[in-house]
């Protein structure tokens, strides 16, 4: 709430919070926390936050339940022939989103492209929740379980591709 000022005592030292919480994870907080060309508020409490609940939570722990499924429900191939039959309404909620995040970058907005790829992350981790693939295994919907495992392991993928200019490392390891 007040502006940085060597005077006052109050500046943050970029590369030390870049070494002490990830370059990604830095890069990723003032991207996402600050519009571009804008003054933003920075604290520690506000990345730390941001790491845990959308790097940690929305994006890790998706890709952690994506290979436990898979492995699990899948034997590890993921077949999409089904998605559209069992889940259009999650697959094109979240193309609107992509289309939306597409727009918010090309107006050098990448606070909101950001959050437009966080909602299709919402969406993957939402339809999980909603339809239970371990419930759906345990009454020999497999068709619907392995629909489910590939919509959410594809919305991640096409969500690491448009998260490489943010977090390149991160998107190549997902």
């Amino acid at each position: 709430g007040v502006k940085m000022s060597k005077s006052l005592g109050n500046v943050v030292n970029p590369k030390e919070v870049a070494d002490a919480y990830g370059l990604e994870a830095f890069r990723y907080f003032l991207l996402r926390e600050v519009p571009f060309g804008q003054d933003g508020d920075f604290s520690q409490r506000a990345l730390i936050d941001r790491i845990n609940s959308e790097l940690s939570n929305d994006l890790g722990n998706l890709l952690s339940r994506i290979v436990g499924m898979s492995s699990k429900y899948c034997d590890n191939i993921i077949d999409s022939t089904n998605v559209n039959k069992f889940y259009s309404n999650e697959l094109e909620s979240a193309k609107i989103h992509i289309n939306q995040a597409l727009i918010s970058l090309d107006e050098i907005s990448p606070n909101r492209y950001l959050e437009e790829l966080w909602k299709v992350l919402n969406i993957a981790n939402a339809t999980i929740a909603k339809y239970e693939p371990w419930n759906l295994v345990k009454n020999n919907k497999f068709d619907e379980a392995n629909a489910l495992v590939a919509l959410v392991a594809n919305l991640l993928a096409r969500v690491a591709i448009l998260l490489s200019p943010a977090m390149p490392q991160t998107a190549q390891k997902i």
